[in-house]
């Protein structure tokens, strides 16, 4: 990069140049800046790798550094110096704080404005405007950019070293046993919910610290004498199971923390897809825009999980298998971190646990793993009868708004008080979360196992969506049913599939006996559940896969396109065994048995 054209012109003294870059494309970046400054230097390269490769910005950094040591600077003159001690002073009615384990980030302060109480990072432009103001209201002087930089330095010091420590949430809290929901209003009402009840409270009165981030939305203040089932009428939904499952994600979406369900909606295009998103997002976490196209990195994921509750993704067309192993992570609590900006050896470190909504016109997605988080919603086709404006449901939401998020609340609290009762024989992967709506059942007056039926109707067809996506599941799903039990190595396994299996599905199968165990072993839980268990030993340096089907093949349970030839055609080369031996049927389709203690109906 030495022969990249960057020109520093000094303009006046402190530090200040113009600096002038020969892009690329032939476009040259113009610019003023004090070189003095670390935080107008980082600005400056921020800006730049907007427009620039990776080793531009190098560069120019590599320059910008050299010409900052060998400006000598006098003294800061000392109208800035008062300025920026004077802004410090001035904010000492504000709370500092930070957050645990982030006294890397700048801080957060608490500021009383006409008797509520506003919570922002300090790194804000609303904080940088507040501090601003503070000078102006005192001297009706504007403050030089340098003094609110050098007060904001201060200000995080103190929040980070002296200030107390907070957790700071963004829409959705759990404190004790409680939820808070953050309205999002500009009196900075929150919803306090109970196992008794719920209240709207000042968000000072709130044991919780919810901070607003760009593009929130207010929640209309919920009231009594709603149902539910207002919403319902203004869904395209397909049958009472679909209805079911929507109603246990906007639970799910209350809890206090997560592992979170991800809503998957499918349908032809008219279906209402992205109408009944739009509902689900604005009843619980409103944004502009609702939803977004599919993030580029885990960076960018987990900066939109940073500054949002509801995770959502509109139109998708399948998801790419990094972006699906990213999501499951947020859905079940994980982190990521990468190297911060222009710094060789710190690190951002990004940590959420959200819900999760997506949909499109296709599955959106069969790999395994997520659909074992998932909720699959499929939007019938819109009778054009029944088509109406935007506006008019628009209109007609934001009208039943407040009932039915009242209703909403009066179940969460039915599922703060009796989740920890809830006692299932079995329980699926998605545990804490099928607990919670299955103890909100009462207060929605649903039958007792309502949502848990439908929950595992939808398990199953996730199952079935994920074998028939996959050619390993299909070959080894009826592998498995024709000889019941069977033992070798992965290299056995593929030769009696391949032996099986028509020329077009030899094709689709793998064609390292690795592969085909990580492919196996991903879909294993699917077909467990479908009656194939697949089980993995290792002996020393021996490695042996087990096969075993308690269903007899063309029981019905589930029908697959395997492919098969002769059924009794064997591969010659493999030592794997098979015994014919009986079992138990199992259909593996049956919903979870459950029990429910009397004490969660009252």
């Amino acid at each position: 990069m030495s022969e990249v054209s960057v020109e520093l012109k000094p303009i006046g003294s402190q530090g200040k140049i113009q600096i002038s870059i020969a892009m690329p494309d032939g476009e040259t970046l113009t610019d003023t800046l004090n070189v003095a400054m670390e935080s107008a230097r980082r600005k400056f390269l921020e800006k730049l790798a907007a427009k620039a490769t990776e080793d531009l910005v190098a560069a120019v950094a590599l320059r910008l550094e050299e010409c900052a040591r060998m400006v000598v600077t006098s003294a800061t003159p000392v109208n800035e110096t008062s300025q920026a001690d004077e802004i410090v002073a001035l904010a000492a009615g504000a709370e500092l704080f930070h957050a645990p384990g982030d006294k890397e980030s700048m801080g957060y302060v608490s500021i009383e404005v006409d008797g509520r109480r506003e919570n922002w990072p300090l790194e804000s432009g609303v904080t940088r405007r507040w501090i601003a103001k503070l000078l102006y209201d005192k001297r009706q002087k504007t403050p030089n950019k340098s003094a609110i930089d050098d007060a904001l330095t201060i200000l995080s010091a103190k929040a980070n070293f002296e200030g107390p420590e907070h957790p700071v949430y963004v829409r959705v809290a759990g404190f004790g046993n409680d939820v808070y929901l953050d309205l999002g209003d500009k009196d900075w009402q929150v919803v306090r919910v109970t196992a008794q009840g719920w209240q709207v409270i000042p968000g000072k009165d709130a044991p919780v610290r919810f901070i607003r981030r760009r593009g929130m939305l207010p929640i209309p203040v919920p009231t009594t004498g709603g149902n539910l089932e207002q919403l319902r009428q203004l869904m395209n939904l397909e049958d009472e199971d679909a209805w079911t499952l929507v109603v246990g994600f906007l639970l799910a979406c209350l809890m206090p923390s997560g592992p979170y369900p991800i809503l998957l909606i499918d349908g032809e295009q008219g279906s209402a897809k992205s109408t009944t998103s739009r509902m689900i997002c604005g009843l619980i976490d409103p944004r502009k825009p609702v939803y977004r196209r599919p993030p580029k990195s885990e960076r960018d994921l987990m900066i939109g999980a940073a500054n949002g509750w509801l995770i959502a993704y509109d139109n998708l067309s399948g998801i790419e298998p990094w972006l699906s192993d990213a999501i499951c992570m947020l859905a079940t609590g994980g982190g990521f971190a990468s190297r911060e900006l222009f710094k060789d050896g710190d690190e951002k470190i990004f940590d959420a646990t959200r819900p999760v909504l997506m949909n499109g016109i296709d599955s959106i997605s069969s790999r395994s793993d997520l659909l074992d988080r998932a909720l699959r919603l499929h939007l019938p086709r819109l009778d054009e009868a029944k088509i109406r404006p935007k506006q008019e449901i628009d209109a007609d939401f934001q009208r039943i708004l407040p009932g039915v998020l009242g209703a909403l609340l009066t179940a969460t609290s039915a599922a703060i008080r009796g989740h920890r009762d809830v006692k299932l024989e079995r329980l699926p992967r998605m545990a804490d979360f099928t607990r919670w709506v299955v103890a909100a059942e009462p207060a929605l007056g649903w039958r007792l196992g309502a949502f848990l039926d439908a929950y595992m109707r939808s398990r199953n067809e996730a199952d079935a969506a994920a074998i028939e996506s996959s050619p390993v599941g299909r070959a080894v799903l009826a592998f498995a049913r024709a000889v019941k039990t069977w033992r070798g190595t992965a290299t056995e396994l593929l030769c009696e599939l391949n032996g099986r299996a028509a020329d077009s599905t030899q094709s689709e199968l793998p064609q390292k006996p690795e592969s085909l165990s990580k492919l196996l072993l991903r879909v294993a839980p699917n077909l467990r559940r479908f009656g194939v268990e697949v089980e993995f030993e290792r002996n020393g340096a021996q490695r042996s896969i087990n096969l075993t089907s308690r269903v007899a093949s063309g029981d019905g349970s589930m029908t697959v396109d395997d492919g098969s030839t002769d059924p009794n055609r064997h591969c010659e080369s493999g030592s794997g065994s098979t015994e014919n031996e009986d079992r138990d049927g199992y259909d593996g389709c049956d919903s979870f048995p459950g029990h429910f203690p009397e004490e969660a109906s009252s």
